[in-house]
């Protein structure tokens, strides 16, 4: 018997009154109507895809803002992890598929940060009252659970070659989707009215109009918008080839990408969207043994940054975005500029003290405190939203109650303790020496651009997270994630896996 054909008929036998169903429903119950084409679109997609609907967690990974109206806050993302957990559970207990389950030190250096975060929400049981923001309460937990279950799904297939560049290319894509999604809203607020219907668009700040209006003051708006595309475009391109052939206008599609790159970074406002980009281009050289490509690129920079800094302000004038971006290096930057970048580190620095060197804030430093706000954090909150004014002071208060360091030793600290710190900061370091030694084992297969996709930012992070800017949650996504894709490819390198 032709079982794509027996396939094929229960779907279709399925789906013709199913349509009837919701076309009824559009008109007397358009809820009811939504759900059933929801639910209707998701059987579709796991007869289609079958065991590789784990495809679906890559494509949509890069979807982290909450969705509007979604229980318990939940991102795209979250809700897609969890469909393709139920589904592969259903299609593993129909037809027991091999999967590629390993333990190692990775495994369990993970596992260990895991238990702290377990010990500190005992320790500090809170927020479950306070469920549907993605700010506070026990959300960020869920988060975590959440990212164990990706690396649990990712880890354990084994697949083809073709699935393994195929999910990488949906990572991709997902990435410079979501990007897109945030810059279109950003930029159009027409677009965007309609966009947050559904889906948060990322503005201001944290503390939303009360945050630009203070960094309106300032008189530099930093686009976060634009921040957003800076990673995925880069991890793409730094994939596909050596970093020196991306300066190579013979190529145009690799030269107009790291033009856009370079310039939303620059744009962006943000100096760590530089210094991310350099990285990764030092680790891309450095993966492929291609050393020479950093001296180059090093010359032609300070050739590009030589013209920008002495035709700023007699040749041309850039933009004040631009000019915070380089205010590291020593020129005649707006004066705006400059102070607010220097202001930037001095206010930070501030609350890392205040942090550190008294308990107002961060109560146990040894195991931490958990996430979670108190009610006297709420209340603050609360009053912060309704001023007509925010000062520095005010912003520095609401981040530090909020557990919003800047910071990722610090913020660690606060969550789960010196004790964690350490742990995550070694956990860290064992999946970059992961990263590396995967990245190396793909060279010359097939394997080799998505290996560096997922790879070089996990290689890189560490030193993001300790110097530059992290949080605790990223850390732990960054090792999920990344980590859990490297591990599909180990496992599916040399084996037979179906197509």
């Amino acid at each position: 018997m032709n079982t794509r054909l027996v396939g094929l008929f229960v779907i279709i036998l399925f789906t013709i009154p199913a349509a009837i169903l919701i076309g009824s429903w559009t008109a007397t119950d358009p809820m009811m109507a939504a759900a059933a084409l929801i639910g209707l679109v998701a059987m579709g997609a796991l007869l289609a895809l079958g065991k590789n609907i784990w495809m679906l967690i890559p494509a949509f990974y890069p979807f982290s803002e909450a969705l509007v109206g979604a229980p318990l806050g939940f991102a795209l993302r979250d809700i897609i992890t969890i469909y393709v957990l139920v589904g592969l559970v259903m299609l593993w207990v129909v037809k027991r598929y091999k999967l590629g389950l390993q333990f190692s030190v990775k495994e369990g250096s993970l596992l260990a940060v895991y238990a702290l975060l377990v010990f500190a929400f005992i320790r500090n049981p809170i927020g479950f009252a306070v469920f549907g923001s993605a700010k506070i309460g026990a959300r960020p937990y869920i988060e975590c659970f959440i990212a164990l279950i990706v690396y649990g799904i990712l880890s354990s297939q084994i697949v083809s070659m073709n699935k393994v560049r195929q999910s990488g290319l949906l990572w991709f894509l997902g990435g410079i989707s979501s990007a897109v999604v945030q810059i279109v809203g950003s930029v159009s607020p027409s677009v965007g009215y309609y966009v947050s219907q559904v889906y948060q668009i990322r503005g201001g700040g944290a503390l939303g109009g009360a945050s630009a209006s203070a960094t309106a003051d300032t008189g530099v708006g930093r686009l976060m918008y634009l921040k957003t595309l800076v990673r995925p475009l880069c991890a793409g391109l730094m994939a596909v080839t050596r970093p020196i052939g991306l300066l190579n206008p013979m190529k145009p599609y690799l030269f107009i990408g790291v033009s856009i790159l370079v310039a939303s970074a620059l744009l962006s406002g943000f100096r760590s969207m530089l210094l991310w980009i350099a990285m990764m281009y030092i680790a891309s050289a450095i993966v492929r043994r291609k050393k020479l490509d950093i001296v180059i690129a090093v010359a032609s920079g300070l050739l590009v940054l030589s013209v920008l800094v002495a035709g700023n302000g007699s040749l041309f004038n850039l933009p004040i975005s631009v000019q915070r971006s380089l205010s590291f290096i020593p020129g005649d930057w707006d004066y705006v500029a400059t102070e607010d970048a220097e202001g930037s580190i001095e206010w930070r620095v501030e609350m890392w003290e205040i942090g550190m060197y008294t308990d107002e804030f961060i109560k146990n430093k040894i195991v931490g405190d958990g996430y979670g706000l108190t009610l006297d954090d709420m209340e603050y909150h609360g009053h912060i939203q309704t001023k007509p004014v925010v000062t520095h002071e005010d912003m520095q208060e609401f981040f530090m109650r909020s557990g919003d360091w800047h910071s990722g030793p610090v913020e660690t600290i606060h969550r789960i303790g010196i004790v964690g710190l350490l742990v995550v900061t070694l956990s860290l370091i064992i999946f970059a020496k992961y990263a590396f030694r995967i990245m190396r084992k793909c060279e010359n297969t097939g394997y080799y651009a998505p290996a560096l996709f997922a790879g070089l930012p996990l290689l890189i992070y560490p030193f993001q997270y300790i110097f530059i800017y992290g949080t605790l949650l990223q850390a732990v996504t960054m090792m999920t994630m990344h980590g859990g894709m490297l591990r599909l490819i180990e496992n599916s390198m040399g084996m037979a896996a179906e197509d």
